[in-house]
Formats: C-alpha cells, structure tokens, sequence
C-alpha cells in the first residue's frame, strides 16, 4: 500500500491510495450496496455518478450463499464492478445484535476467497453502554483478530483496515490506536463504532474519539470512518483526518422516502420544491415522486441521495484545494447545534490542528473571520505561536496601538511609519523607540514589521466583533509586553471596532505593566499630533 498526500487543510487531505483495481482517490465515499437487492445498478454507480469504488458487507454476502442466493466468486464478478471494492467483516451486525455466526479466521479466509481490494479484520465493537471492564475486553479482542490476521492472511494484494476500538474510554482508544500501528499487516485503519455516536448526534464525543485516533497513528495511515453518510457531516470528519467513509443512507433514507440535503434530511411529503438541480430533482416534481410506485420513488431518492453525498465529497476537495475547509465547516456548524458543539469542541485541539495544517498553500487566498469560533482556526494559532516565540522589540520604548478598520488602518499607520522613518533620520532617540502595532480580531496584535506576512493582511473580518473574540487582543497584547521594553503608549479607540470592556481591559494591562498612556477615541491623529503626545508624556 502506498499513500500519496497531494494537499491538506486543516487535518483534511487529499491523497491517493494504491489498491490492485486502481488508485483511490481521498477523501473517499464507498456506498454500500446489496448484492442480492441493489437499488442503483453498479453500472451507473460508476459510468454516471463517476464512483470508482463500492463497499459490500462479506458477512451478509456469506449468508447469501448458504441460502443458495448467490454463489461463490470473485467480488468483482459478483458486483459486475470493476473498481474498488472494499469488504467489512459483520461487526455492524454485533453492534445490532450482539453476535454473528462469523470468526475471526473464517472472516480472513472468506474476504480473501471474494479477492477484495480493501478488507477490514473482524474488530468487536465498544458500546457507549459498557463498562471501562468490558471495553477494554473489546479491545484485547480487537486486537488479538489483528494479530490472528498475522497469521492466517495467504495474500499481499489485499489492504488490510483495522478498527480502533475503546469508544468513550480514550485511555483505551489510544492504546488500541498505538498498538494496532505496530501490526504489520494492518495498512488502514478505521474509527471503531462511529455509528452510535452519529445515531444520538454525540458529535462531540466522535470529534476526541477521532483526534485521539490521529494523535496515535503514524502520521502516513489512511484513516476509514464506518457509516458516514450524510453531507452535513462530511467536512467535519473530513477536517479532522478522516480519509475514507462508508455508508449505505443513500439507499436507507429512500427507502424510508427521506430526501437528503447538505444541511440535513427531509421527508419527500415535507417537500414544496426541490432545493437541488440534479438529473432527479431537474426532470420531476414533488407531486411527480408523490404518486409514483414504492419501487420507482425509492430508486430516484436514492439517486438524488447519492448524487448530494457526491457533491458534498467535490466541495470538501475544492475547499482543501482552496484552503477554505475551516470557513466549511464553520458554515456548516450553523445547521445542527450539535455540530456548533463539536465545532467549540476543536478548540481543545487548536494547537494540534495548527501542527497539520500546511503553512503555505498552492493556492493562495484572504480567509473569513465572521466571528469567535474563528479564533480556533489554525492561522491564528500560529500566529500567537510565532509572535510569542519569534518576536520581540527590545530596542523600542512607545507602543502606538492602532485599531483595526481594515484597508483604512493599514494605510493609516504605514503613512505613520513612512512619516516616522523621515523623521528618524535625525537620529531623534523619541522617535526611533516608537513601535506601531494594528490591533483587533482574529489575529489580536499586528506588529507592522509583519503586515505582508501572509494572511496578516489577507483577511475580511465582520464590522462588529464580540467581547469573546477580543479576548485574542488581550491575549496577544501580554505577549508582546512581555518581550518589549514599552514605557510609553499612544492608544487609539474605535467604538465601532471595539467594545467598551475590552477597551477598558488594554488600559488596565498597559497601567499594569506602569506604561505612562494617552487614549484618543474614534479619530485618527496626524503624526506630528501623535509626537507631540509622545513628548509630554
């Protein structure tokens, strides 16, 4: 197995992965189809919706043929697909039922029989019912199939995933991650029992399950999440490492005349229009759906289903490619609260989330910042990252603090400094110690030493800012304190730019740190006003 990283965003990336049938290209969605009731003909699944890959349940497959429904062969005949086809094991069947007539050995031997490309090892899954005792059985369990697969695999061609398994114990989701690394036969790896998380929307408790995961894993490791399948969804687990997903909801929800939406389903009797403009949606009506048979309705939904789970996986690509991903799923974070939840939940995880997340990109782009959950984004981490371990102005002794009103405060205080570097010639000892600094959200201090460092001046920000998001200012400003010798400061307040606390906040710290100040409020002061402050202080 080899695995390609051609770009990243955030912890999201795109790769390529190597299998027998061909390269797969991540992120990836395999849908699970029925061999013995398909609902969408794998023919048009790869010629119409451009899907190179197909997943298909061997335990279900097995039972098929003890029933005399299907024979025995190769997956790929049996599929009539020609792609990449990936086998799971049975273990969502013991998440449903508690057991299955399948052992670990029988389910290598009968994956290798079907020749699959990818194959996942017989893994037991954690409940979020059990005990810290009973999910760390699951995990010794989990991992001795693993070690079983050592021995009893006969095939190099096939790539082998292994689920970590410890759900809500991450002590023991860590340990299962590290130790199935160390496995030499195991080339993927899956999240272990993802579903019951997704089920109940504990998308919290998915997001450190999934970070405890990568934290764990050998940074090169292809990372599987069982049954994902719907778009609102996607960019997060996308965001946080995942490379590859499988689900059947496409087929699930038609069946129960759900239609899927990027922002979330929706009963087809529930519909007036059609928010989608695909081959479905473009050709009928609501009504047309309406009336038709069960058989011929359930067939179209699931077309369209399948179709926005296609769209959904091409927008998480282009966002990558644009290194947008964070401004995705912050979008996206507004259609469930439990998914603005998870998206809170990522500040625990900033600073490794800044770890991943390239420093330069192909493609080079200003980002958003609309409010406080921005200040997780990985560019403002680094930022404060750099400014404390990188920066510091021992040589200047006036600290002039400019707000940030974008394109006018740039050129503003560059007119300063171009005003103050004249003037310098001098060699005026006043007006050399003076240091000019942009202030606000999301990135808190801009020293102007720094102001084309990208994308410290490549951003938009919202008019109107939050106490909370102006914590960064006053976290920043300790930072640049700490490392200056200021005695003196030239403050300039914007009451639209800035709230009154977080005002009165930069005036307790400078006073703290007993630095001599004068605050001028909504104006901008000529320079020679500015020096002339600065002298009588």
């Amino acid at each position: 197995m080899s695995f390609e990283i051609v770009d990243r965003d955030l912890m999201g990336r795109i790769g390529k992965i190597k299998t027998k049938s061909g390269i797969l290209n991540t992120p990836a969605f395999f849908p699970v189809i029925d061999p013995v009731k398909n609902i969408i003909d794998t023919t048009i699944i790869k010629e119409h919706f451009k899907i190179n890959q197909l997943m298909v349940n061997s335990y279900l497959i097995k039972q098929a043929m003890e029933k005399g429904i299907i024979r025995m062969n190769d997956i790929h005949l049996l599929l009539n697909f020609d792609g990449i086809i990936m086998t799971d094991s049975g273990a969502y069947q013991i998440l449903s039922y508690g057991n299955i007539s399948f052992n670990s050995e029988e389910a290598i031997v009968f994956q290798e029989k079907l020749n699959s490309d990818i194959s996942v090892i017989l893994d037991i899954p954690t409940l979020r019912t059990h005990t810290k005792i009973e999910a760390e059985r699951t995990v010794l369990a989990t991992l001795n199939n693993a070690m079983i697969l050592e021995k009893k695999k006969t095939k190099d061609d096939i790539l082998w995933i292994g689920p970590i398994q410890g759900g809500r114990y991450l002590d023991l989701v860590k340990e299962c991650a590290i130790k199935m690394s160390q496995i030499p036969s195991i080339k993927m790896y899956g999240v272990g029992g993802p579903t019951q998380y997704m089920k109940s929307y504990a998308f919290e408790d998915l997001v450190d399950i999934i970070m405890t995961i990568k934290m764990s894993l050998p940074k090169d490791g292809p990372l599987h999440l069982f049954g994902a399948g719907h778009p609102i969804l996607l960019p997060f687990l996308v965001a946080l490492g995942c490379d590859t997903f499988d689900s059947a909801s496409y087929a699930l929800f038609a069946k129960d005349d759900r239609y899927i939406t990027s922002y979330g389903t929706i009963k087809l009797s529930n519909l007036r229009y059609f928010p989608c403009f695909c081959d479905v949606c473009k050709k009928y009506e609501v009504n047309d759906l309406l009336e038709m048979n069960k058989f011929e309705r359930e067939k179209l939904l699931a077309k369209h289903n399948l179709w926005v789970i296609c769209n959904e996986i091409n927008q998480i690509k282009q966002a990558i490619y644009e290194g947008r991903l964070w401004e995705l799923i912050e979008a996206k974070s507004k259609f469930h609260p439990r998914l603005f939840n998870a998206l809170l939940k990522l500040k625990k995880y900033k600073f490794l989330i800044e770890k991943h997340d390239p420093v330069i990109k192909s493609v080079t782009r200003g980002i958003f910042y609309t409010s406080s959950e921005g200040l997780i984004r990985p560019e403002v981490t680094r930022h404060l990252i750099k400014l404390k371990k990188n920066v510091s102005f021992p040589d200047k002794t006036t600290l002039i603090l400019i707000p940030d009103k974008g394109e006018k405060s740039r050129k503003y205080s560059l007119s300063l400094l171009k005003r103050f570097l004249t003037l310098s010639n001098d060699n005026n000892p006043l007006i050399s110690g003076i240091h000019i600094c942009i202030y606000g959200p999301p990135f808190g201090i801009i020293p102007l030493e720094l102001i084309n460092v990208y994308p410290l001046s490549q951003y938009e920000k919202a008019l109107k800012t939050s106490v909370e998001s102006e914590e960064t200012v006053i976290s920043a400003l300790k930072i640049v304190l700490n490392k200056s010798n200021y005695d003196k400061a030239v403050v300039l307040f914007d009451t639209t730019t800035i709230t009154r606390i977080s005002m009165k906040k930069i005036v307790k710290l400078l006073k703290n740190k007993n630095i001599k100040l004068k605050v001028f409020v909504n104006c901008f002061p000529s320079s020679d006003t500015i020096i002339k402050t600065i002298s009588q202080l």
